[in-house]
């Protein structure tokens, strides 16, 4: 927002100009906020369709697909990547 500010007084805008380009900067970035909050709740949503095999209990199951549980250092060391890579989207 200084950036805006400082560019409109450097193009010797009027303050009207300014306020309008401030507000579209909000709403833009609420929307940009929003849609990345749809993106990590599809994710979340994701992941906790995934069921425990009943064959193998170090497995899950979602539909025809499996995959493999991390051993339990392992699931903390990716939770906490997963918490750093979302802080910084």
């Amino acid at each position: 927002m200084f950036l805006i500010g400082i560019s409109v007084a450097a193009l010797h805008g009027s303050l009207v100009q300014a306020v309008f380009a401030i507000l579209g900067y909000q709403v833009c970035d609420f929307i940009d906020h929003f849609a990345k909050q749809k993106v990590l709740d599809d994710i979340s949503g994701e992941e906790s369709e995934w069921n425990a095999d009943p064959e193998d209990p170090e497995s899950e199951v979602l539909g025809n697909m499996s995959r493999r549980k991390l051993p339990s250092e392992h699931q903390i060391a990716v939770y906490r990547i997963g918490n750093l890579l979302r802080r910084m989207l």
